[in-house]
């Protein structure tokens, strides 16, 4: 192990930290603090940290849905972003987001692997919508107008990539049910 490499390695006493974060009692929520210990330390083996993460899983049903819903983070970052604490902004904001999404999912159908990419466009539509809003603001300096204009361009790029992987993958898929069904 290279010199650097063992720098990043976890210590003894780091591992023994992690497990008295992991160990400290919850009252009414987990912390993030928390959660992340026991995840590390599951990922590493410990059977505690492994029943501890299933304890509250079962406990807060969605909790692991809720920490991994990336669709879910993007939006709730956008509106933060573009709402502030305009309830009628927050309204038309996510009204917006739930029709692109549903769009996006009833293309889907049950296939996992469509519903995935349908989360990718959403993300990537988001992110889009996020840079594009930023780099219209009117900014006085150059170099935050320049940052937006460049992120706007790239966000753009990306959307269009997805979305046409996304309907390469929904014409493949088809085809491919089509051919099963004969």
């Amino acid at each position: 192990m290279g010199r650097f490499t063992a720098l990043l390695q976890p210590s003894a006493s780091h591992k023994a930290n992690l497990r008295e974060l992991c160990d400290t009692p919850i009252s009414n929520f987990l912390t993030m603090h928390q959660f992340t210990a026991a995840c590390r330390l599951a990922n590493d083996g410990d059977e505690d940290s492994n029943r501890k993460l299933d304890s509250w899983s079962a406990a807060v049903p969605g909790l692991i849905h809720e920490a991994t819903d990336f669709v879910a983070i993007a939006r709730r970052h956008l509106i933060d972003f573009l709402a502030g604490e305009s309830q009628e902004s927050i309204a038309a904001l996510q009204r917006k987001m739930d029709e692109l999404s549903a769009a996006l999912q009833s293309q889907a159908a049950d296939d996992p692997l469509a519903r995935l990419f349908a989360d990718a466009v959403t993300v990537a539509a988001i992110d889009h919508m996020r840079s594009l809003i930023a780099s219209l603001r009117s900014i006085d300096e150059t170099a935050i107008a320049n940052y937006w204009d460049r992120a706007s361009d790239r966000t753009q790029r990306r959307l269009i990539r997805i979305e046409k992987a996304y309907e390469q993958y929904l014409k493949q898929a088809s085809k491919r049910s089509t051919a099963k069904t004969k």
